[in-house]
């Protein structure tokens, strides 16, 4: 994951793994690019409420996404570096 960040960027580790599963990371690949890396666990009890906010906030969320790409124009638009501001949140659509 680390050479998909952008320099200055923040990895998000994200999801559920087993408790004794780990990573190997190289700090000064972490302090040179200074990347930062933050973490969040998927399984807080609130899925159903997530569920009914786009429900109930007009066109908030849904203005949030800022590209949709196919899984094969994933790893192209990761791969470039992203530098542009515009990029808030990309989303898989599938084909």
């Amino acid at each position: 994951m680390f050479p998909l960040v952008a320099d200055g960027g923040t990895g998000l580790f994200f999801g559920v793994c087993a408790p004794d599963a780990s990573i190997s990371v190289a700090p000064f690949e972490i302090f040179r690019r200074q990347l930062k890396l933050a973490g969040s666990h998927s399984l807080n009890r609130n899925t159903s409420q997530a569920f009914a906010i786009p429900e109930t906030d007009g066109d908030v969320i849904v203005r949030l996404v800022s590209h949709q790409l196919r899984l094969s124009d994933m790893l192209p638009f990761f791969s470039k570096k992203l530098t542009d501001p515009a990029s808030i949140k990309v989303q898989f659509a599938a084909d």
